[in-house]
């Protein structure tokens, strides 16, 4: 992020590389990027390649762009992003660190194309 020690990407893995300990890892977030840098594809495909010790690719956040809404419309083109994450075999987590426009329930409606869906409450 701007005004932060650090301001890229590839300043983070060079941080990880320099201190190349084993439970130092890589954790992008993707609204960031996007504010930050741009080419989201590029740096997740070099960051994807980084797969073992020290740097590793461990957890993605997720967001739209401007808004920092559900990551079903702005910029980012969520659909395109998430075909290549499952093409570079990431394991890793991805979160979603948004701000839902309605409810957190309404606003995990974009993710039931990907096996997510919300539970209504149970009342007891």
């Amino acid at each position: 992020m701007r005004d932060f020690y650090l301001t890229s990407t590839a300043q983070a893995i060079e941080a990880i590389e320099a201190v190349n300990h084993p439970n130092l890892h890589l954790h992008l977030d993707i609204y960031h990027i996007q504010m930050t840098e741009g080419r989201i594809a590029e740096t997740l495909r070099a960051a994807a390649g980084r797969t073992s010790g020290s740097g590793e690719l461990k957890h993605l956040q997720i967001a739209s762009v401007p808004g920092r809404n559900e990551p079903d419309g702005g910029e980012i083109n969520y659909p395109y992003l998430f075909a290549l994450i499952d093409e570079l075999k990431f394991e890793g987590w991805v979160g979603c660190e948004y701000r839902p426009r309605a409810s957190t329930l309404e606003g995990l409606g974009w993710a039931a194309p990907y096996g997510i869906q919300s539970r209504k409450p149970v009342r007891l």
